[in-house]
């Protein structure tokens, strides 16, 4: 974790320990010059010490939990963004329409795609355009009898993919999007 809220948690540590051992000092020096004052307020640590003990615990295991579930945040939020980043692959931007639609998918129009196609070609840092439709759909497998609630089905232009390279096979084999 390098940032909390924001934060570096390096200038963060040293802030806390500055101002713990300045605590530290302000109550031992308020302890001796008002000696019945500082008695009166430890007197329950001596009279009841397995309490005591146990507010100590229960306070070192709540700071425990929290920085735990801060350090899981962290990983989440990292796993999350390269989930995002891989499933991108090497796209440097891409175009969707705008609103929301709550129930089904919205697409651009294909005067639209043509626009956004020699619009981009004109940029000479372009090396390609692709058009994709997407949905997010339940599926079943018929073989397994297994669902997935959310799958992402993607169509991809066919006509589009020599400026993206070439698709293998597992086997190895060169195979075209025309083909699938």
């Amino acid at each position: 974790m390098e940032t909390l809220f924001g934060a570096s948690t390096q200038l963060l540590a040293q802030i806390i320990g500055l101002t713990s051992i300045l605590i530290i000092i302000g109550i031992l020096g308020l302890s001796l010059t008002n000696r019945i004052m500082f008695r009166i307020g430890s007197r329950n640590i001596t009279r009841t010490p397995l309490q005591s003990l146990l507010i100590v615990i229960g306070l070192m295991l709540s700071t425990t939990i929290i920085g735990a579930s801060l350090g899981v945040g962290d990983t989440v939020a990292h796993s999350i963004r390269k989930v995002a980043l891989e499933g991108t692959g090497y796209v440097d931007q891409e175009i969707e329409p705008q609103g929301n639609i709550i129930f089904g998918n919205s697409y651009i129009s294909t005067r639209d795609a043509g626009n956004i196609r020699e619009i981009a070609f004109e940029n000479e840092l372009v090396d390609g355009v692709i058009f994709r439709i997407q949905s997010v759909t339940p599926v079943v497998n018929s073989r397994t009898d297994r669902t997935e609630s959310r799958m992402i089905l993607r169509g991809y232009s066919e006509n589009d993919q020599p400026d993206f390279g070439t698709l293998k096979t597992t086997s190895g084999e060169i195979i075209k999007l025309a083909d699938l």
